[in-house]
């Protein structure tokens, strides 16, 4: 672009683009206006549908709450087989069951053998 006349051209077209531009677009204050009924209306139409959603929730939760307390408690045999529940052990429990589980669960003293050997019958005797 070194010819200075193409330049000029193109200035020109660019500045006649902008006013048609700006011919066909709205003002911004009819722009801002419609955007504020919009939202005006939205926001009414919103608040009824939030409301309506509260009351219906509001409602479902007095329902359930009703159920719940007229709900019979349970009886004796009932509490025993929950009681029975909670004490259930795994089958394979004995699985987690493993030698020197003791260094696992204490805490190692100065002065003490982490681990305490039997003496074997072999010990004494020499070939």
């Amino acid at each position: 672009m070194s010819d200075p006349l193409q330049e000029q051209q193109l200035r020109e077209r660019f500045q006649e683009m902008k006013r048609d531009e700006a011919d066909s677009a709205p003002s911004f204050s009819v722009t801002c206006a419609a955007a504020y009924s919009k939202n005006r209306d939205f926001s009414r139409a919103a608040f009824k549908w939030r409301l309506a959603a509260v009351t219906t929730i509001a409602l479902l939760l007095v329902v359930a709450s009703l159920f719940l307390l007229q709900r019979p408690w349970p009886s004796g045999s009932e509490q025993a087989k929950m009681a029975s529940l909670s004490d259930w052990r795994s089958p394979t429990e004995w699985l987690l069951q493993t030698p020197d589980r003791q260094l696992l669960n204490s805490v190692p003293r100065f002065g003490e053998p982490l681990m305490r050997f039997e003496s074997s019958p072999m010990e004494g005797k020499t070939k």
